[in-house]
């Protein structure tokens, strides 16, 4: 388990909104896709308790996001896409299912 500071507002299918700024305690692989996503960095401890995370659900219920939340989905699924990953490596770094990777990539 590590901390991190979400750098930008997004959504997590495990945790639901991510607040930017805000410390989460997740596991070390999440936390690894969610810096190199670029939507978080190394964070210390806070000095409150962090966000609770529940344990990650893989499937594909519950991927309600919102519009702000789409239009970033969007631009890191297009700018890793652009940088060669397959659909199925997008899934995993921005932790989303490959069915919202492909409408994601057709929009």
């Amino acid at each position: 388990m590590k901390y991190v500071t979400a750098s930008v507002a997004s959504y997590d299918a495990a945790v639901g909104r991510v607040e930017a700024g805000k410390t989460y305690f997740v596991e070390d692989d999440k936390a690894e896709r969610w810096i190199a996503a670029g939507v978080a960095r190394a964070g210390n401890a806070p000095q409150q308790a962090p966000a609770a995370v529940e344990p990650e659900d893989d499937g594909d219920e519950g991927e309600d996001t919102t519009s702000d939340d789409d239009d970033r989905l969007r631009e890191e699924a297009h700018k890793l896409s652009e940088g060669g990953a397959s659909q199925r490596t997008i899934g995993e770094q921005l932790n989303i299912s490959r069915a919202t990777v492909r409408r994601l990539l057709a929009s």
